[in-house]
């Protein structure tokens, strides 16, 4: 399922469970693709999404956080990267276990990212989270309550708010 506006959330309106990808932003399945700026908020239309059987994909949108994901829990594989307004990770509170990899390239938009990752206890794969404004401490604190079952690649601005 590929999610580029806002009427493409109706569809979804009620869903707990995605069997296959869900991708937000025009992306294929390496992840890239046109900017979808007009994509500028979830809202509560995925509030019963609970499990993504397999990629949760979210580039190049016009996202500022992830707010309208609190009732997921666990997604095979989350890639986020290119989204040039999002601030913060806040909204993935309820995000629980990646079964397999995790890849998080903030923009220089991104600052907060424990907040929205408070929870997560596993990922099964790679764990990547990298962002040049985002706190090294951030990502450690992340790493201190997550199991990782691959190698692991950090790197954040040396500065601790």
């Amino acid at each position: 399922v590929t999610v580029t506006g806002l009427s493409d959330l109706f569809l979804l309106e009620g869903c707990t469970h995605i069997t296959g990808s869900l991708r937000f932003g025009n992306v294929d399945d390496e992840g890239s693709g046109d900017t979808s700026p007009w994509l500028t908020a979830i809202g509560p239309r995925l509030s019963s999404l609970q499990t993504v059987g397999d990629k949760l994909i979210i580039t190049h949108t016009g996202l500022t956080n992830l707010q309208g994901f609190e009732s997921l829990t666990s997604v095979s594989t989350l890639l986020i990267h290119n989204n040039h307004s999002m601030t913060s990770l806040t909204g993935l509170e309820g995000l629980t276990t990646i079964a397999a990899d995790m890849i998080i390239l903030a923009t220089e938009a991104t600052t907060q990212v424990s907040e929205g990752l408070q929870n997560l206890t596993s990922v099964g794969g790679t764990f990547i989270l990298q962002g040049e404004r985002v706190p090294q401490c951030q990502i450690d604190n992340v790493l201190s309550h997550v199991t990782v079952g691959g190698p692991v690649y950090t790197e954040g601005d040396s500065t601790c708010n």
